[in-house]
């Protein structure tokens, strides 16, 4: 456990890769404007806003996508920036980009996002009935070429289709296996996907069954995660919104760690448990355990302490392929033993970091956090959290920085009390943070316990 580095990035490589089909009076009666979408692929990005003629229409963090956006068919200055901690706004390129009537221009993102590199990906949206295409890459620069292979609902992969081999932010129009009039035309149903090493024929990625139901483009790009869990592989599936859908593999591990918020004298034993595996964790109260990596299930948490003053079973915890979690265990004054489950983030933690803050004072409802820098006060703080409940988390993304945490209470008649007030800490380390709330034990107050 660790209690409590600003980077300025610039540079872009730039690829430049187009795919145009066809074009007919019914595809420019569908979609009689221009279109342009930005995707990030850049594990170490910051959050990156899509910049149209000096005007900001939108942002994207890692694995994200925005939404898609029209203009009228013309050229636009196209700008991709980002902002440090203290509001400074960088550019990482910026370029012409001439957007036609019928077509949509992706901006795709990947590789070190200190000297990115950035592709123009163009293709006519087709007017299609029953039917839907399919565009595939590789979003990570690390991962080599990967060979796709597709199988219908309920086809196992030793009768899957191969596809094609991904090469690296270079999108192909994947082609159907039995069309007869279109060979890039898919009919609309399930698949499942796999991603095999083309040299060692290895299965590294199966997803489940995946509902390809819009009569409309596809692209599917293969990623590694990052935050608490980071390089599975996934694969995100853009459509025409910010509704990314980031496929996991279902072989995928899931992790967690626990959190003791009791006594320091007093030591647990934590069981995490399902129908075949039994994990166990042994901690002394106020410090943190490393993650323990486990199949995904569905696994009943215990846990009991060698005095035998404290205990409870049979708190139920799911995790899912690719989850993190922290399970924070802490006394309730009539409950005895308890414990409060937290989502840890699997965004990139280069740049900013999103905390998980708990609430574990009984006496104290509706508490106010502020992230204070060293020239604010809590009324000018940009980050906040107001009322937070007892026994209950949210979470706050910050950028790095020095912060001090203050802890308010503000009673019915609005008369505040400040609870705590931290030094500065340097929220810049890698690393999945929590706050928790707490009594402080050596002093009879209260106290924000910063973990990561």
């Amino acid at each position: 456990m660790k209690i409590f580095t600003s980077m300025v990035f610039a540079g872009v490589a730039g690829l430049m890769l187009s795919a145009c089909g066809g074009s007919s009076d019914s595809t420019s009666d569908q979609y009689p404007n221009a279109y342009i979408q930005f995707y990030n692929a850049s594990p170490d990005s910051a959050d990156t806003e899509l910049v149209v003629d000096d005007e900001v229409i939108s942002s994207s963090a890692y694995g994200d996508v925005t939404a898609l956006y029209s203009f009228d068919a013309d050229t636009y200055e196209v700008e991709l920036q980002w902002h440090d901690s203290d509001g400074q706004e960088h550019t990482l390129t910026e370029m012409d980009i001439q957007l036609r009537n019928s077509y949509k221009t992706m901006l795709l993102m990947g590789g070190n996002f200190s000297s990115p590199d950035i592709t123009e990906f163009t293709f006519e949206r087709s007017e299609m009935e029953d039917a839907f295409y399919l565009y595939a890459m590789m979003g990570a620069a690390d991962l080599g070429s990967y060979d796709l292979y597709i199988a219908e609902s309920g086809v196992p992969f030793s009768d899957a289709n191969f596809v094609a081999t991904l090469g690296y932010l270079q999108p192909e129009k994947m082609p159907y296996w039995s069309s007869d009039d279109d060979e890039f035309a898919w009919p609309v149903e399930d698949y499942r996907l796999f991603l095999v090493d083309p040299d060692s024929g290895e299965m590294l990625f199966e997803s489940q069954e995946i509902a390809f139901s819009y009569e409309s483009d596809y692209l599917l790009s293969v990623r590694k995660t990052s935050g608490a869990n980071e390089n599975n592989i996934v694969v995100d599936i853009i459509l025409n919104s910010t509704n990314l859908t980031a496929e996991q593999d279902i072989t995928a591990t899931a992790q967690y760690r626990v959190y003791s918020a009791l006594e320091s004298a007093t030591v647990l034993e934590v069981s995490v448990a399902d129908t075949d595996e039994h994990y166990t964790t042994n901690l002394a109260g106020g410090t943190l355990s490393d993650f323990t990596s486990v199949q995904f299930g569905d696994y009943q948490i215990s846990a009991f302490s060698e005095d035998g003053q404290h205990s409870f079973s049979g708190r139920l915890m799911t995790l899912n392929q690719g989850d993190s979690k922290t399970i924070v265990m802490f006394e309730d004054p009539e409950l005895g033993l308890t414990s409060l489950t937290m989502e840890d983030s699997d965004l990139p933690q280069s740049f900013e970091h999103q905390i998980s803050v708990a609430n574990l004072l009984p006496e104290f409802s509706n508490l106010d956090i502020y992230l204070v820098r060293d020239n604010e006060t809590k009324d000018t703080a940009d980050h906040k959290m107001t009322g937070l409940d007892y026994a209950d988390s949210r979470t706050i993304t910050v950028p790095n920085d020095y912060y001090s945490v203050v802890v308010v209470y503000e009673d019915n008649l609005g008369i505040e009390s400040l609870l705590y007030r931290s030094e500065l800490i340097n929220f810049s380390e890698d690393g999945v943070y929590i706050i928790t709330i707490e009594a402080e034990e050596a002093t009879g107050g209260y106290r924000a316990n910063v973990i990561w």
